[in-house]
């Protein structure tokens, strides 16, 4: 599964637990949640919906949401992204690998002074895809609306999380930007670098 903790499983008293489920359980109790694939409809559904649960369970502890994606729905990834900026509980973001396109958008997303990428991680800006330019051009042309409107959506959502120009953003969504974690930083995408401890 592309998004998600384990799934919750409870102990039946006089039943034992195997190993799997004791990390699945253990994931699941600590509140951490991953995002690890594309974003599509039904995984951006369970983050939203575990983002959720958390929140619920307890509105002071933070959510760590662990990303390494290469994007995909727009739609989704707004709904992700609406999840963590605006949902119960905070949410703690962390790039671990990649984070491209709406990967991105989330990790900018988290808490701010909590959004951390591991040294190695790579983070890339783009326009969102719609797949509406896939169909009709007659058809494409009544949807333009909602096109420009998730575009907006995301300028902005951009500029509310790094505190970028819109117009800045907006020409930097024309095109492939990537970034290092310390550009990632500069933009305003992360807050620290993550980094090694020698013990």
């Amino acid at each position: 599964m592309p998004v998600g903790v384990p799934q919750l499983s409870f102990l039946i008293p006089g039943t034992t637990e195997d190993e799997d489920d004791k990390k699945d359980n253990r994931l699941s109790h600590q509140r951490f949640l991953f995002v690890g694939d594309d974003i599509d409809p039904e995984s951006a559904n369970h983050a939203v919906g575990l983002i959720t649960i958390y929140g619920i369970e307890n509105k002071e502890e933070i959510i760590h949401c662990y990303i390494n994606s290469n994007g995909g729905s727009a739609i989704g990834g707004l709904a992700i992204f609406a999840s963590v900026t605006t949902g119960i509980a905070p949410v703690h973001t962390i790039c671990v690998g990649t984070a491209i396109s709406m990967a991105s958008f989330i990790l900018s997303g988290g808490v701010s002074t909590k959004r951390l990428a591991f040294p190695h991680a790579r983070v890339m800006i783009h326009q969102p895809v719609s797949s509406y330019l896939d169909g009709d051009l007659g058809i494409s042309a009544l949807d333009l609306k909602q096109i420009l409107s998730i575009r907006a959506s995301v300028i902005y959502g951009y500029h509310a999380t790094t505190k970028q120009p819109p117009w800045i953003i907006a020409i930097d969504l024309e095109r492939d930007v990537f970034m290092t974690p310390e550009e990632a930083v500069a933009y305003g995408i992360v807050d620290v670098v993550g980094f090694k401890i020698e013990i």
